[in-house]
C-alpha cells in the first residue's frame, strides 16, 4: 500500500534476548511510478489494433506504444492520448501491445502489457451490376487460404438469401424491382475462420417494359406497342432514333403509340421507357424497324376509250428503277395485264368495253429488310422482304 514515486526510509534495529536493542541500520528506495492500468484492445480490424488505457497517478508528458510480433518490435509510436491505433498490421496475426508513460520529471513506467490477434481479411473491391431482377455481384479475394464465401442478401433486416460460391462472384436472382438491398460477402478460410464482412448496397432497376414490337409499318409511320412493366406507371416515353439521332420524342398513358412523319425505306430505333409514379424511370426497351418505301402518288386515269385505259401517277420519294401496272378484273389479273414502264403514265390496251377495272402502280426496287434470322458456327440464314 505504498505511493508510487514515493522515497521510503527503512530502519532495522536489532533487539537482543538480554533486552539491549542496536542502533537502527537504514537505507531508502524509492517506488516505481505508476504504470498505465486497465490496459485493453477495445477494436480489431484486418490490419490494425486499437489500444486504449486508464493513466497512471502523477503528471504524464506522454506515452509510448510498442507493437511486437514475437520478439520483433514492429512499430514504436508516442502519444499524448490514453488511445491510439497501430495501423499497416498484418491479418491473422498476434501482436503483443507494451504502453509506458513518461512523466514530467523524467521517469518512465514500467510497461503495461495486452496481446490482440488481427482479423483475417475480408473481400476486397465489392462491385454490383444491376437488373430490375437481380443484382451481380464480384469483389477481390482477401489474402490467405479462402476455403469459400458466403453472400446474405438483405431486404432491410430480413435475410432474402444466402448463397454460397467458391468463386469471386455470385448473381443474386429472383429480386423485386426497384428495391434496395444490403449485400455482405464473408471469407471462410481453409483454417477454420470467418473473416468480417464486406458490405455494400444496391437498388434493381424498376422494371422495363415486355415485349416491344412494332405491329404496323407505312412509307411515313411505325405503330409500336408493348406489355407493360409490373409497378404502378405514370406514363411512358417512346425514343425515335435514326442512327445517332433522335428524331422524335413521344409521351403516352397506353401501351401504344403511332410515329408518325417519318421518311420512307429507313431504318429507326424504336426505345420505350416507364415512368413510375414514385418518379423512377425505366431502362428503356428497343426494337428496330424500317418504313415501307414510298408508294406512287396522285393516281388517275385521264383517258378512256372502248378498249383502253390511260392512267398517270406522281412518283415517290427516291430512285425509281421502274414501275409495274397491274390490271386486275375483280380479283383476277386480266392476262397479258402485267405492264413494266419506267415512265409516270402508261396506256392499257386490249380490255373489254363496258368493263370495270381496278389498276394497280407498284415501283420496283430491291429487298426490303434483309436480316439474319439464324446463325450457326457455319451459317447464316438471312430472310427479306420481297420488292
Amino acid at each position: 500500500d505504498l505511493k508510487p514515486n514515493t522515497l521510503y526510509t527503512f530502519e532495522v534495529s536489532a533487539e537482543f534476548m538480554n533486552g539491549n536493542k542496536s542502533e537502527p541500520a537504514a537505507t531508502q528506495a524509492t517506488t516505481d511510478v505508476e504504470s498505465p492500468k486497465q490496459i485493453k484492445v477495445d477494436h480489431i480490424s484486418h490490419d490494425s489494433l486499437s489500444v486504449c488505457w486508464t493513466p497512471p497517478g502523477g503528471e504524464v508528458r506522454n506515452y509510448t506504444v510498442a507493437c511486437c510480433k514475437g520478439q520483433q518490435i514492429v512499430q514504436n509510436l508516442k502519444t499524448t492520448e490514453t488511445n491510439i491505433t497501430v495501423t499497416e498490421l498484418e491479418p491473422d496475426t498476434l501482436y503483443i501491445l507494451e504502453v509506458s508513460a513518461k512523466f514530467m520529471n523524467g521517469k518512465k513506467s514500467k510497461p503495461a502489457k495486452t496481446q490482440a490477434t488481427t482479423d483475417v481479411e475480408s473481400p476486397k473491391q465489392v462491385k454490383v451490376y444491376i437488373s430490375h431482377d437481380s443484382l451481380s455481384v464480384c469483389w477481390t479475394p482477401p489474402g490467405g487460404e479462402v476455403k469459400n464465401y458466403t453472400l446474405t442478401c438483405r431486404k432491410g433486416q430480413q435475410i432474402v438469401q444466402n448463397l454460397t460460391t467458391t468463386d469471386t462472384n455470385i448473381t443474386v436472382t429472383d429480386l423485386n424491382s426497384g428495391t434496395s438491398y444490403n449485400l455482405e460477402v464473408c471469407a471462410e478460410f481453409v483454417n477454420g475462420k470467418i473473416s468480417k464482412p464486406a458490405s455494400t448496397q444496391a437498388t434493381t432497376d424498376v422494371e422495363s417494359p415486355k415485349q416491344v414490337q412494332v405491329n404496323r409499318t407505312s412509307h411515313d409511320s411505325l405503330s409500336v406497342c408493348w406489355a407493360p412493366p409490373g409497378g404502378e406507371v405514370s406514363n411512358y416515353t417512346v425514343t425515335c432514333s435514326k442512327g445517332q439521332q433522335v428524331v422524335q420524342n413521344l409521351k403516352t398513358r397506353e401501351t401504344n403509340i403511332t410515329v408518325r412523319d417519318l421518311e420512307p425505306d429507313t431504318c429507326y430505333t424504336l426505345e420505350v421507357s416507364a415512368v413510375f409514379l414514385n418518379k423512377k424511370i425505366s431502362k428503356p426497351a428497343s426494337t428496330e424497324a424500317t418504313t415501307d418505301v414510298e408508294s406512287p402518288k396522285q393516281m388517275g386515269v385521264y383517258r378512256i376509250s372502248h378498249d383502253s385505259l390511260s392512267v398517270c401517277w406522281a412518283p415517290p420519294g427516291g430512285e425509281v428503277r421502274n414501275y409495274t401496272v397491274t390490271c386486275r378484273k375483280g380479283e383476277e389479273v386480266v392476262k397479258l395485264k402485267l405492264l413494266t414502264t419506267t415512265e409516270t403514265n402508261i396506256r392499257v390496251t386490249d380490255l373489254d368495253p363496258g368493263t370495270c377495272y381496278t389498276l394497280e402502280v407498284s415501283d420496283d426496287g430491291s429487298p426490303k429488310r434483309i436480316q439474319v434470322d439464324h446463325t450457326s458456327h457455319d451459317s447464316l440464314s438471312v430472310c427479306w422482304t420481297p420488292p
